[in-house]
């Protein structure tokens, strides 16, 4: 036990414990002395604090009565009691302040606390790094190596987020994904423009129009029946350089379709009951029909319409690709 003997400020409150330890270390004598000065102290506090002589509650002491009976002399007056209780109470809280100061570190501290985890997680962990460098810098505004900190983490953020994008372009790449291709290469611009590909991009570009391109024609073969349309799509199976397998699949497709004789025609086979007349939207007024009439038409979608009078229209919806026979029956039989 580590004792207090250079502390000149004791309380009364807290001499007994001082004693104690004084006692344990051998500094009995010391003791001694501080107690008589520590009386002496005490009386003239209770005369400023009360405006009452103390000093006849004081009466003399010697060492053989030992420290119990000094201090039961030392208590006896209520005058020193309301002092010596108002100063423990004023030593208690600057010892609870002086505690608390103690255990909390400066600025300074945290400071370089913040900085070492900061440079300990930056190989491994610049966003956890740029975390600690800004706190550093909250603590001291512009700071040189808080600043570098943080840009040392920003750093490594984009190389690890431009790694993580060519991968994904890789994979996409060789699964022919090439609009998927394209946005990560448009995020790679972004977050470093000194980074751009021109020639890769300009290339992913024509394969994504020329894809969409085929499509059109594909999933709406009847488009080839317009001249534009038909002459839009000659251009597109002459598309030179590598496209891939699945490009080349619809190249070969749309290639087959133009190359038949005229453009690509379906059957619809309608089959009417009690209306007066029947049109086909796109196409013509049918008239009276009764019974099943078979119409050669072009591919696509067609709305059918049944008329009777009194009765609400009869409507139908139908949709056909290129060579397909479909089967529709019209019946007029709601009345108004």
């Amino acid at each position: 036990m580590s004792c207090p003997a250079n502390n000149h400020t004791l309380s009364a409150g807290l001499l007994d414990s001082w004693l104690r330890c004084s006692a344990l270390c051998g500094a009995r004598h010391t003791a001694l002395s501080r107690l008589a000065r520590s009386q002496k102290s005490l009386a003239s506090k209770a005369h400023l604090f009360t405006g009452q002589d103390t000093s006849e509650a004081l009466p003399p002491t010697n060492e053989s009565k030992g420290v119990a009976q000094n201090m039961a002399h030392l208590f006896g007056s209520p005058a020193v009691k309301k002092t010596s209780f108002a100063l423990l109470s004023v030593g208690i809280l600057f010892a609870w302040m002086a505690a608390v100061a103690a255990g909390q570190p400066s600025d300074e501290d945290t400071f370089k606390q913040a900085m070492t985890e900061g440079h300990r997680a930056l190989p491994d962990n610049p966003v956890q790094a740029d975390k600690w460098f800004r706190r550093a810098l909250a603590l001291s505004p512009n700071d040189p190596n808080a600043l570098d900190g943080i840009a040392s983490a920003q750093r490594l953020r984009t190389d690890a987020e431009l790694q993580g994008l060519r991968r994904e372009m890789r994979q996409l790449l060789a699964v022919e994904d090439w609009g998927g291709a394209l946005v990560a290469v448009e995020q790679m611009e972004a977050l470093a423009p000194q980074s751009a590909d021109d020639d890769l991009r300009l290339r992913l570009v024509n394969l994504v129009e020329l894809e969409r391109g085929l499509d059109r024609y594909l999933q709406r073969p009847e488009r080839l029946g317009i001249p534009a349309g038909r002459q839009r799509a000659l251009s597109l199976v002459a598309a030179e350089g590598e496209t891939g397998q699945r490009i080349f699949d619809k190249i070969d497709r749309l290639r087959a379709l133009l190359e038949q004789d005229g453009p690509p025609r379906a059957q619809l086979l309608l089959h009417v009951s009690l209306c007066q007349s029947v049109r086909l939207q796109p196409g013509r007024d049918l008239g009276a029909v009764r019974g099943e009439v078979a119409l050669d038409v072009a591919p696509g979608d067609y709305h059918i319409i049944g008329v009777r009078r009194g009765y609400r229209e009869a409507r139908a919806q139908a949709t056909l690709s290129p060579g397909e026979t479909l089967r529709q029956a019209i019946v007029c039989d709601e009345r108004i």
